[in-house]
């Protein structure tokens, strides 16, 4: 084993994940890994590094306590898709930060605005390719002159949370939320920030605006009925309004009805003799 990952042992070893002396068996462990890119570079070797988490890992869930393990790494690194799978980890909480013009962007050229106002399904359609396909595009919102005009205010993000949980069966284990973060004050919703909040203004203006509109307002005639005209109305017999209902009758034979002149022929010989044809 290199020196440097005797280091990462000895560390492992003072916490007490291994049983130690430090923290006993019976009580509750976090260890904060504030930069996994760190141990990569340190290691020089992604499988090394993998196998050292992995190994941190399993020695927490050895012990008897609860405990878990928290990563800080960066969503360019090629090791975040290995820590993201099941084998790494069945339970997983994974945060995700976004800046607030990301959504901005989205609503202004996709019209899409941020959950609760679209459903959750129909806006992660559109968010989860865009914000992992378009790198480039997303980078240049974030880090480019753009960003100038978007309206984002400093200390503002927002952060996709998705929870794994193994004995979860809803959705498949998984569930994903988004969430807006202020660094004054904490954790608030999507409304709260002051980036989104022409986003939402807009949205929902519209919203009012169609249900406060009249329809019958512009016209040149008028629809309204005064209650001498209603009554009216109600009296109108109806053509076709029983149409269909059926009405009683009383079945009698079918009659026919014949008035003999002076030149019948009543000749029971020859009937059909005073036919002209």
């Amino acid at each position: 084993m290199p020196s440097r990952l005797v280091g990462w042992s000895y560390f492992s070893w003072c916490l007490g994940l291994t049983g130690g002396r430090v923290v006993s068996a019976s009580q509750a462990v976090t260890m904060i890994i504030d930069s996994v890119d760190t141990m990569a570079t340190d290691t020089d070797s992604d499988s090394v590094t993998l196998q050292l988490l992995h190994d941190l890992t399993e020695t927490i869930k050895s012990r008897k306590a609860p405990g878990r393990l928290v990563l800080s790494i960066t969503s360019t690194s090629s090791l975040l898709p290995h820590l993201l799978t099941p084998t790494f980890s069945q339970a997983l909480t994974h945060a995700r930060l976004y800046d607030p013009s990301l959504l901005l962007h989205m609503h202004r050229v996709f019209l899409l605005a941020p959950p609760p106002l679209t459903p959750v399904p129909k806006f992660y359609s559109v968010f989860t390719p865009f914000v992992h396909r378009a790198r480039r595009e997303t980078e240049s919102l974030v880090f480019g002159a753009e960003v100038s005009t978007v309206g984002s205010v400093e200390g503002e993000t927002v952060v996709e949370v998705t929870v794994r949980s193994s004995g979860s069966k809803r959705t498949g284990g998984v569930e994903r939320a988004l969430e807006g973060w202020k660094l004054s004050s904490g954790p608030c919703t999507l409304e709260q920030l002051e980036s989104l909040v022409s986003c939402f203004q807009t949205v929902q203006g519209v919203t009012i605006q169609k249900a406060a509109q009249d329809p019958t307002q512009n016209l040149s005639f008028n629809l309204n009925l005064t209650v001498e005209q209603q009554a009216s109305r109600a009296q109108v017999p109806l053509p076709y309004a029983h149409t269909g209902e059926g009405s009683v009758s009383t079945a009698s034979a079918p009659t026919i009805y014949y008035d003999p002149d002076s030149a019948d022929d009543f000749d029971d010989e020859d009937p059909d003799e005073d036919l002209d044809l």
